[in-house]
């Protein structure tokens, strides 16, 4: 089949830069290679307004690159168009993209918008033009965050089930990541509560503690300092064992032993099961995802709808922790 055209709007860090230091053999953290290396796209051109990027982006690639999305060739379209601008500009980016252009999908960065009314407007505008809208939420695309979900699906992991997540930097900006995890492996939020308020974070983000009710089971949030070291791990104990998440996407496992010692006690096994993982390639497995959605297939890519929700949630309990505050 003939690889889907894509296009590139942002070439900051995930649109470009946390990849060009690295090899590309084994590491795929960008839009930019993750598109030219996956046999399903091509990619054909980015937009950004910083020259330098642009000047990068042409010499890495061979590529055209331009400086707003009005400036494209009145004949270029794209079957994908990936926005990896700034979050404010996501609104105004997207209404560009659907002025000139109906791609088949659009890929977002997270969060869809800075406010639930401007995502929903996004959502909509999607929904009216037939283009399919997803948030790239990377962890759901990751092979073990799929054998985990599988596992607890067909009761491998059996419910109920209490995680224990630490985030740093802000419940909105980094927060959003594992709540959206939690989401996909716990199931839809039924109920959310601020446990302690925590510091403001920029203008508009907090470090606050909070818990949140799913399906199969709760989610307690806890928040670490992002000036003392990045941390995010997640901890579930399951009715028969541990699952841990931990050093940007190591999951090991331990199962339930009978106790040697004491009879009818049981407990963790001494051995934990790593449960292989290919974060070092998220970006790759993203794409993947995104060419399964395109032909029609199952996929584990996080909807416009699906975001919303869970970016309510944390609005609601961002809300909530500012009348605390009060």
């Amino acid at each position: 089949m003939k690889p889907f055209s894509a296009i590139v709007v942002g070439l900051g860090q995930i649109g470009m830069g946390y990849d060009r230091h690295l090899p590309e053999d084994t590491h795929v953290l960008s839009h930019v290679r993750a598109l030219r290396r996956h046999s399903a796209f091509h990619l054909t051109a980015a937009v950004d307004p910083n020259p330098d990027l642009r000047q990068q982006f042409s010499a890495d690639t061979g590529l055209p690159a331009y400086d707003c999305l009005e400036a494209l060739p009145g004949a270029l379209r794209a079957d994908v168009v990936v926005l990896a601008c700034p979050t404010v500009v996501h609104p105004s980016s997207l209404n560009a993209v659907l002025a000139r252009m109906c791609p088949r999908a659009v890929l977002c960065e997270k969060p869809l918008a800075l406010s639930i009314a401007e995502g929903d407007a996004m959502r909509k505008a999607c929904e009216r033009a037939g283009v399919e809208l997803f948030v790239n939420f990377i962890r759901r695309a990751d092979p073990a965050v799929r054998e985990v979900r599988a596992r607890i699906e067909d009761g491998r992991i059996a419910g109920p089930l209490k995680a224990v997540v630490w985030y740093s930097k802000g419940m909105l900006h980094n927060g959003s990541h594992f709540v959206d995890l939690m989401s996909h492996w716990l199931g839809p939020i039924s109920a959310g509560q601020i446990i302690a308020p925590g510091r403001r974070v920029g203008d508009n983000d907090a470090e606050a503690d909070f818990l949140l009710s799913h399906v199969r089971g709760t989610s307690l949030f806890c928040a670490a300092r992002e000036e003392c070291f990045s941390h995010y791990t997640v901890e579930i104990v399951a009715a028969n064992g541990r699952l841990r998440y931990e050093r940007g996407g190591e999951i090991l496992w331990q199962g339930v032993e009978a106790d040697a010692q004491v009879p009818g006690y049981h407990r963790l096994a001494r051995a934990a099961q790593p449960i292989a993982n290919d974060m070092d390639r998220y970006q790759l497995n993203v794409m993947t995802e995104l060419a399964r959605a395109l032909d029609g297939e199952s996929h584990g890519l996080c909807s416009g709808e699906e975001a919303l929700v869970s970016q309510g949630w944390l609005d609601r309990l961002y809300r909530e922790r500012d009348s605390t505050k009060e």
